[in-house]
């Protein structure tokens, strides 16, 4: 029980880097939220400050989850659990 709420806890904690924020504020935008569509994702970020911004931004987002879970997997995560953890690093 506690391997999966540590498991749920780091998927959490990954998916609530603010990757799309932190590539905005590198680009002179302090708070992507008060442009755009208020949303701190690639495609806000790419309207905001251009299409070169998106790719880095969906690519690291993308991997830092996938990188997660292969972790988990590895760590020995059943599949239910994994799914949580999926389902838990996007929300």
């Amino acid at each position: 029980m506690v391997d999966l709420q540590l498991l749920l806890l780091g998927a959490y904690i990954v998916g609530s880097i603010p990757t799309g924020y932190l590539f905005a504020y590198a680009g002179g935008i302090h708070d992507i939220r008060r442009h755009g569509s208020g949303n701190i994702g690639a495609t806000n970020v790419a309207r905001i400050l251009g299409a070169h911004y998106f790719v880095p931004v969906f690519v690291i987002d993308a991997l830092k989850a996938l990188l997660y879970l292969r972790m988990a997997a590895w760590y020995g995560a059943s599949e239910p659990v994994l799914l949580g953890c999926a389902i838990t690093v996007l929300v």
